[in-house]
């Protein structure tokens, strides 16, 4: 008697047990769906997704604030990180991903801060490093910034393993590393070999896209910087970075109207993507009209007041909005 119950108890434990897993299966496939989602864009079907398997993996909650910070909600994404940081004090990724959150928006003491607790528990923590290294250079430590940037190399050749979104840091990294040693070699390696390599890991990839787009503008190359946007919409097209990087093709080509309807798609997906607003204002300065890409450049300083890029086009705007010969040099430098 006692045999076949602990027979059918055993039993019991072993459909439990299966049914554990099959659950945790499950869960394990419906997680690379709910990537697959927000890499093609699909970033309201992710967010309900990741909410869902949060509760489960807090891994998920990187994802959804992801998903919010593609459409412009980057106060709903800056407190599901912070709470997640909270409740996971020694995950990395969560110190990581806040940490790139606040250098976008120029807050550079804190995203230190929290790079730094990312490399506290991981000192190979690519994004983290990526981090530091733009923290070092905006605060004009110039020969730390490029020791920072220089580890992306190193880490690229030793790493016995590197996952698809760490290949995107480490592009930038080198990329960077190579404008200051002027290592035209390291942009073909990139083009050719590391975002392709980042493709291959993950097909969905966009951004290896985008940022390969971007060397090829930086280059003056506009036929590969044009395919490779052309490559990301057709995986994206919903990637509000994207046409901002078709925008800016437009611009260089003074193709207005294709300009300005990129830039409008962009700020349709993105209200908050400092990028559009800086072209936004481009377009406007080459349309002559300088009080109004004044106004834009004040927006996108709430965004990001430290954004030199932004800073540099407001004083371009009110020195074309003066009448000629009202600034003298001296003005102009004060």
């Amino acid at each position: 008697m006692i045999s076949r119950v602990l027979g059918v108890f055993g039993a019991l434990c072993l459909a439990g047990g299966a049914a554990l897993r099959s659950t945790a299966d499950a869960q394990d496939a419906q997680r690379p769906d709910a990537r697959a989602l927000y890499w093609k864009g699909r970033y309201e079907e992710g967010d309900a997704l990741f909410a869902r398997a949060r509760v489960h993996d807090v891994s998920n909650e990187v994802w959804l604030a992801r998903c919010k910070l593609a459409v412009g909600k980057r106060a709903a994404a800056e407190q599901i990180l912070k709470d997640a940081a909270r409740g996971a004090p020694t995950a990395e990724m969560f110190h990581a991903e806040l940490a790139l959150l606040l250098l976008e928006r120029g807050e550079l003491d804190a995203a230190a801060a929290e790079a730094a607790a990312a490399l506290a528990i991981d000192k190979d923590c690519v994004s983290a490093r990526w981090v530091l290294a733009e923290v070092l250079k905006g605060t004009g430590k110039l020969q730390q910034a490029e020791q920072a940037y220089a580890w992306f190399t190193g880490y690229y050749n030793r790493a016995p393993r590197i996952h698809a979104e760490e290949l995107l840091f480490i592009g930038r990294g080198v990329a960077e590393h190579a404008r200051w040693t002027r290592n035209r070699g390291q942009f073909r390696r990139l083009v050719n070999d590391v975002y392709p390599q980042a493709l291959t890991l993950e097909t969905n990839l966009w951004p290896a896209h985008l940022q390969s787009a971007l060397l090829f503008l930086e280059k003056y190359n506009e036929s590969d910087a044009a395919a490779e946007i052309a490559r990301g919409l057709a995986i994206n097209p919903h990637a509000a970075e994207l046409h901002a990087a078709r925008a800016e093709l437009a611009l260089r080509r003074f193709e207005l109207a294709a300009a300005k309807a990129a830039i409008n798609r962009a700020l349709e997906i993105n209200p908050e993507l400092l990028w559009a607003h800086q072209l936004q204002a481009d377009w406007l300065l080459a349309d002559l009209r300088c009080s109004e890409a004044i106004a834009v450049l004040h927006k996108a300083l709430a965004l990001n007041p430290r954004e030199e890029r932004t800073l540099g086009r407001l004083l371009a705007a009110y020195i074309a909005s003066e009448p000629q010969g009202a600034l003298s040099p001296r003005g102009v430098r004060s």
